[in-house]
């Protein structure tokens, strides 16, 4: 997966706009279908009177079931609303832990430059044993430079 941040590529794989997904998640926080359509439904429930269907007793049968079926769908669709919500959050925690996980992988990778730089590496050594940077080079009482 690639994030591209400000227009860098960060790692290979799929392109992903960490910008336009956050832009999303907001979008979909504040003003998605579901909260759009919460308004709406309430005020047509709102609507539902006497002056609309009138004083008969079928009519107003029905506007009482109109009304509360109208509500019926407004609870549905602000569960489905805070679903939404839940979603955005998901995203936007997904993007913080990935920046994270691309910082990481960054750090590690300038570490072992260093290391091969400073020859604190042995030729035989497995890149995926090497030591954190947070280790500093094993043995040395050096410390990495930092980026």
């Amino acid at each position: 997966m690639t994030f591209v941040e400000g227009g860098r590529q960060v790692s290979d794989g799929v392109k992903v706009s960490s910008d336009e997904v956050r832009k999303g998640a907001s979008e979909m926080r504040t003003e998605g279908t579901p909260k759009r359509a919460e308004v709406l439904i309430e005020d047509v429930a709102g609507s539902q009177h006497e002056r609309k269907w009138g004083t008969e007793p079928g009519a107003k049968e029905f506007a009482s079931t109109y009304e509360t079926a109208l509500r019926e769908l407004q609870a549905d669709t602000a569960a489905l609303s805070e679903r939404a919500t839940q979603f955005a959050e998901a995203l936007d925690a997904f993007l913080r832990d990935a920046q994270n996980a691309e910082e990481e992988v960054e750090a590690r990778a300038r570490f072992l430059d260093y290391c091969r730089q400073e020859n604190l590496l042995p030729s035989a050594v497995d890149e995926r044993q090497a030591p954190s940077p947070a280790q500093g080079p094993q043995g040395t009482g050096r410390q990495p430079i930092s980026k």
